[in-house]
């Protein structure tokens, strides 16, 4: 024993923490720390979640827009419940650039549905399903739209813009009921267009 030379630190009861001690020593926080960084953890998680959800559904087409009146003006939105009359409006101002004289005005900003083509103030789209006049019609009405209407020159147009060089029939929106021509909203055809 007599070779071996021991160290120790003595401590007085008045001395505290050398200065190394207090250094290495791990800080007391209060619990509410804990609650807040485990809160705070689980809210970013169910965000994280939400975020790849939404984005499956995107990827895969269900959300899709929910608007497909044609045209985009005037009473349009009489019909639609709250909810879908909300969702256009919030659209309208996201990709509208306002008026100047009304920040809550759009100038002539329209909107159409995912597969619609905008020509003038119109939304068209041109099925690739095949079918009678009839077929056509109950088609566009489960879409919330009709068959185009050819009131004047430019919408006409529009309709040989749209079809191009199509071999296939295109329906429009004219019927005949005792040899009176009609459009599908019962106004009469306009011969002098």
């Amino acid at each position: 024993m007599a070779g071996e030379i021991i160290y120790a630190d003595l401590r007085h009861p008045g001395d505290g923490f050398s200065s190394a001690e207090k250094r290495h020593a791990p800080a007391l926080c209060p619990r509410w720390h804990g609650v807040v960084l485990k809160v705070s953890g689980l809210g970013h998680l169910v965000l994280l979640v939400l975020v790849v959800v939404l984005s499956a559904q995107v990827f895969q087409g269900s959300l899709r827009p929910v608007m497909t009146s044609i045209p985009w003006q005037g009473s349009e939105t009489q019909g639609k419940n709250h909810t879908e009359q909300c969702m256009i409006s919030a659209l309208m101002q996201y990709y509208c650039k306002p008026r100047q004289d009304s920040p809550t005005a759009c100038a002539g900003c329209k909107l159409c549905p995912q597969d619609w083509q905008l020509h003038g103030d119109r939304c068209y789209r041109l099925s690739k399903e095949t079918g009678n006049w009839n077929q056509g019609k109950k088609g566009c009405e489960n879409q919330g739209s009709q068959l185009a209407m050819l009131r004047d020159k430019k919408e006409e147009e529009n309709i040989k813009n749209i079809t191009g060089r199509r071999t296939q029939p295109v329906w429009i929106g004219l019927l005949s009921s005792h040899r009176k021509w009609r459009w599908v909203d019962n106004t009469p055809l306009n011969t002098k267009m």
